[in-house]
């Protein structure tokens, strides 16, 4: 389609400014993740949706998430979670 995208989840990205940032990179189309109402609105007219994600799904990654990736450093909580769920895990085996 020849559209210019970007994609933004925070207001420094576009220095709390979306309308100016719009207009200076020609964007055609944004993705902007968590938006903000009060940055949005400048933009008028615009068209926009909102995805919502089924939240048994963001159960589902979250615990996949902490069991695996999310950093342990400080986190004494969460390396108990670890160690409960591996072993859990394994005495299903």
């Amino acid at each position: 389609m020849g559209l210019n995208h970007v994609a933004v989840s925070n207001v420094g990205a576009f220095n709390q400014d979306l309308a100016a940032f719009v207009d200076q990179n020609n964007i055609d189309f944004i993705s902007y993740t968590n938006a903000k109402f009060e940055y949005v609105q400048p933009l008028e007219p615009f068209k926009g949706f909102h995805v919502i994600r089924d939240p048994r799904d963001i159960v589902v990654s979250a615990y996949f998430s902490h069991l695996r990736t999310h950093p342990i450093k400080g986190w004494s909580e969460l390396v108990e979670f670890r160690d409960r769920s591996t072993q859990s895990l394994k005495m299903k085996d």
